[in-house]
């Protein structure tokens, strides 16, 4: 058996298989939640009417923001611009509205 095929996990016993399969599908993931906040904090930083100071959380492509804004105004803005992207399947605001 050449070693390529070991590699990619073929020719393991299924059980292993499975673990390494699960392993890709996390590390997937992952890579694509990484690439998602980088793009979500690019475009709040090019961005005119984003306060400064916002966070996310990316978790399989669920972003939850976290800050302050001025108003409610703001907060639309800013779940807009979240929303805009693509790869994200859910927005969970936890926005406050008002004066730091």
């Amino acid at each position: 058996m050449p070693v390529s095929s070991q590699i990619l996990g073929y020719g393991l016993p299924p059980a292993l298989r499975a673990v390494v399969e699960r392993h890709q599908t996390h590390r997937a993931r992952t890579t694509a939640d990484r690439s998602l906040a980088r793009r979500l904090h690019d475009a709040v930083r090019r961005s005119d009417g984003a306060p400064a100071g916002l966070a996310f959380y990316v978790h399989d492509g669920a972003v939850s923001v976290y800050g302050t804004v001025a108003d409610l105004a703001g907060r639309e803005a800013v779940v807009g611009l979240v929303g805009a992207l693509p790869g994200v399947r859910r927005i969970v605001d936890h926005l406050q509205v008002g004066a730091a």
